[in-house]
This record gives C-alpha cells, sequence and structure tokens, in this order.
C-alpha cells in the first residue's frame, strides 16, 4: 500500500512539473499569475510564444521598429499597464505620433494608437490613458 501511495504521488509531481515545463516554454503568461486588463484582455493561453510588438512612428517619415526580446516585451506592457485613464480627452486622427501592435502567431492581440497627451487601445471604448514620462521615454528608445 506504501509503495502504491508513493509511485501516485510521484506520478501526481512528474505530471505538474511537466505542465509548469510546457506553459513556461510555450506561452508568455502562465494561469496561475495572469490577470486580464485592457492592456491584456485575452485569455492567458493567447499568449503564445513568440510575441512580437511593433512600434510604428506617424512623423515625418512612417517608420516602425520590432520587438521581440521577452524583457523588453514585458517592460512595455507593464509601463502601459502602469498609465493611468484619462477620461475627459479630445484628439483628432491628425493628431496621431504613432502606435503599437502586440502579435502572436500571426494573431493581433492588441493594438494601440499614440497621441501627444494620451494613448488609446483599438477596438474597446475604453479609456484613453495618460502617457507616462517613462511610458514616452521607452517607446522613443524603440523608434
Amino acid at each position: 500500500m506504501r509503495k502504491k501511495s508513493i509511485l501516485i504521488v510521484l506520478s501526481i509531481a512528474i505530471l505538474v512539473g511537466l505542465g509548469t515545463f510546457y506553459i513556461n516554454n510555450n506561452y508568455f503568461y502562465n494561469p496561475v499569475t495572469f490577470k486580464q486588463d485592457p492592456v491584456t484582455p485575452h485569455e492567458w493561453n493567447d499568449y503564445e510564444r513568440p510575441l512580437e510588438i511593433k512600434i510604428y512612428s506617424f512623423e515625418d517619415e512612417r517608420e516602425s521598429e520590432t520587438i521581440d526580446e521577452e524583457e523588453e516585451i514585458e517592460e512595455l506592457l507593464s509601463e502601459l499597464k502602469e498609465s493611468p485613464s484619462s477620461e475627459d480627452v479630445e484628439a483628432t486622427a491628425t493628431d496621431v505620433s504613432g502606435g503599437l501592435t502586440l502579435t502572436s502567431n500571426d494573431r493581433t492581440l492588441l493594438e494601440v494608437l499614440f497621441y501627444p497627451e494620451h494613448w488609446e487601445i483599438l477596438k474597446t471604448d475604453g479609456p484613453a490613458f495618460e502617457i507616462t514620462e517613462s511610458l514616452k521615454q521607452l517607446v522613443n528608445q524603440f523608434q
């Protein structure tokens, strides 16, 4: 009976270990710590590796920069998440200074437009968000 109990516990531990290994190697987030919010509105398993962020500049020359390093993606997403919402913002389409797209396996997960004083998530009716100084510096670093 004791051998059977040890074998069951060992089998469960191996399955949990293999599952954790698989999730950590194939997904950007894990189901235990992931929290949905306006920046990451999809399920945790939609953020499958490899992720890619493209930052667009709509200034004089239309340029784009691709980010595929996970540390840089995490830093940029964290900065977006830390931006406070701003209800009283008005901007026209001509005020757009840049944009950002987050993709995973050719699937677009997030589209953002940057304005001089705020940013907005496309395809949602949510609020605009203030562009913090640290977010502005980070976006400019990649452009």
